[in-house]
């Protein structure tokens, strides 16, 4: 590493290509410098803020030549608000970057023809998508502050609008902000490890207006409980359920252990297509309900589904899969390690008059040795786990039954990367990977695999 990576320094840039994370990537003598909040074509000066042996991290001290991607971004809070990272990079440019990403890293890390990796699905509209935020509380002074954090801090960037959460959502936010100032409920400090309120929750649906509100606090009980619900009732008639959840353990997980409802439902109704879907307070949810409609068609698409094939919906949620797939095939098995998910993966298919899946609760690698005690075979898995992606007693559990698809939904490249791999090095082959733009604006990308 030369003098001039030392941080503080600085140096003219051109940024040229983009990596994960969101971040620009320029080269000086062939050593990679990543900027944040650049766009491929910027000319920059550029400051050093870290530097390694291999590698150095800088921000823009001045732009030099802006890139034909640059457009205004639509927020005031852009970039100090953590909520997203891309509002300075035109919407087209996003989706065209977001392909090279997961191009390049399943290129570079699994060996993978790029050729394979289908043009992204840019999302119908990208703006007021989101169905779900949970906002951190700050107090300063004598004030309260409610937003999201400032990239790599704890510090609240206060809120009051935002453009990829739907409308109602921040309606609700603002309104509920105003109750905890009149009832001067105290906020909890990370550092001190005193007061109550730790975030705010608010999910729902667009397409059945159903919200639930949920406090995260550090206590046992919500202050003045009994108020704060009748000033949410009053003001919002589709509120159908007010939640706590008690979280006094010193961790950066936001739901803590024990949740449980101070008035009215547990769980909202939301509209897929042509299904409804009940989903509890702390089950997994797709934040893109419009996009997810169309991830769950490629899924569809690529697995040909036939009349007498048994599908395992792994990693299955609250059911929203496997209702998807269920008119297409004879049975469906789903596994889903969380409890309520589970529960309400089970009512959606009552609900929804679908009486060919059954669910198993536990983990995947756990279940499928259930499966095959039972002798159930399975001609199609789909799995759809958490951003680390799948765990490789997962993994030798799903090759010991030896499926002849796997639909492979993911929500981050380098762990889809390591995965595929396991899959391909096993003997599958990789047919395409389909990139679904279900998160604007932001540098997460959604993918759906098939390997045979």
């Amino acid at each position: 590493m030369s003098f001039m990576f030392k941080p503080g320094n600085t140096i003219k840039l051109e940024i040229t290509d983009f990596a994960a994370g969101g971040v620009g990537l320029a080269k000086k003598n062939g050593f990679p410098i990543f900027v944040e909040g650049s766009a491929i074509g910027d000319v920059i000066l550029a400051e050093i803020t870290f530097a390694k042996k291999d590698f150095a991290e800088a921000k823009i001290k001045e732009l030099i030549t802006p890139s034909k991607d640059r457009c205004k971004p639509r927020c005031k809070h852009f970039p100090d608000c953590g909520g997203c990272s891309l509002q300075h990079i035109s919407y087209e440019a996003q989706v065209d970057y977001k392909h090279r990403i997961i191009s390049d890293t399943l290129s570079r890390t699994a060996k993978i023809d790029p050729s394979l990796i289908l043009p992204m699905i840019p999302a119908s509209s990208p703006w007021f998508y989101r169905n779900k935020i949970q906002l951190p509380f700050k107090r300063l002074k004598r004030d309260i502050l409610m937003g999201y954090f400032k990239p790599g801090t704890h510090q609240v960037v206060d809120m009051d609008v935002c453009f990829v959460q739907e409308e109602e959502l921040t309606r609700i936010a603002r309104v509920i902000r105003g109750i905890i100032r009149e009832f001067e409920v105290s906020i909890y400090d990370e550092d001190k490890r005193i007061g109550i309120l730790r975030h705010l929750v608010v999910r729902g649906s667009n397409a059945t207006g159903e919200m639930l509100v949920g406090f995260i606090i550090n206590a046992k009980n919500l202050p003045f409980e009994k108020e704060i619900v009748k000033k949410i009732r009053d003001r919002f008639k589709n509120v159908v359920g007010v939640l706590v959840s008690v979280h006094q353990a010193n961790t950066n997980v936001i739901l803590g252990n024990k949740t449980k409802v101070i008035w009215g439902r547990d769980h909202y109704i939301d509209q897929l297509g042509d299904f409804k879907f009940k989903v509890s307070f702390p089950s997994f949810y797709q934040v893109n309900s419009k996009q997810t409609e169309v991830l769950y068609d490629q899924i569809l698409k690529l697995a040909g589904l036939k009349s007498n094939d048994i599908v395992i919906d792994a990693y299955a949620g609250v059911g929203t899969i496997a209702a998807w797939v269920a008119s297409r095939c004879k049975e469906v098995y789903g596994i889903e390690e969380i409890e309520e998910a589970c529960f309400d993966a089970e009512e959606n298919m009552q609900m929804n008059h679908i009486y060919n899946v059954k669910y198993g609760q536990g983990r995947v690698e756990e279940i499928f040795q259930e499966f095959k005690r039972l002798e159930i075979k399975s001609d199609v898995v789909i799995l759809d786990p958490p951003r680390a992606g799948c765990s490789a007693e997962a993994i030798q559990s799903i090759l010991k039954a030896k499926p002849k698809k796997i639909i492979y939904v993911s929500c981050a490249p380098p762990t889809l990367a390591r995965d595929l791999k396991k899959f391909i090095d096993a003997g599958y082959t990789l047919k395409a990977v389909q990139p679904v733009d279900m998160f604007p604006h932001t540098p997460h990308i959604e993918s759906v695999s098939l390997l045979c």
